[in-house]
């Protein structure tokens, strides 16, 4: 199932957001694009620092909101970085979330900006009700 994954293609498009992507989601390649969603998402240190030398891994926020998602896709938290991430951890390996950057990720002017929200939101309620269904 996409559990955990969507959460790296559906965003709201804030700075700690997982980037947009720069293609749309499609039925027959969609498992795949969540794959690169995801790992794209994970690999980015400024959304993901990974170990932080102290035995802890650094993640974003959205493991702590939506961290049953993140279970149900992979038994635990920690199964579904391992299965997206080169990270190397204990088992045990405490979570620590990175404070959630709400800025507005994007250029051009404040209408532009909303335009691209608008869009992102519609775009996510319908992939969210086809992945649903």
């Amino acid at each position: 199932g996409a559990q955990g994954r969507v959460h790296a293609a559906l965003n709201c498009a804030s700075l700690s957001c997982p980037d947009l992507q720069p293609k749309a989601f499609l039925a027959e390649t969609l498992e795949q694009q969540l794959d690169n969603a995801t790992r794209q998402w994970l690999q980015n240190p400024t959304k993901n620092p990974g170990p932080d030398g102290s035995a802890a891994l650094k993640v974003s926020k959205i493991f702590d909101w939506y961290g049953g998602d993140f279970v149900a896709a992979a038994g635990s938290k920690a199964a579904f970085l391992r299965r997206h991430t080169p990270w190397e951890f204990a088992d045990d390996a405490p979570l620590r979330y990175v404070d959630y950057n709400w800025g507005l990720n994007g250029h051009g002017s404040s209408v532009a900006r909303s335009s691209r929200s608008w869009a992102v939101q519609v775009l996510g309620l319908c992939l969210w009700a086809g992945l649903a269904s």
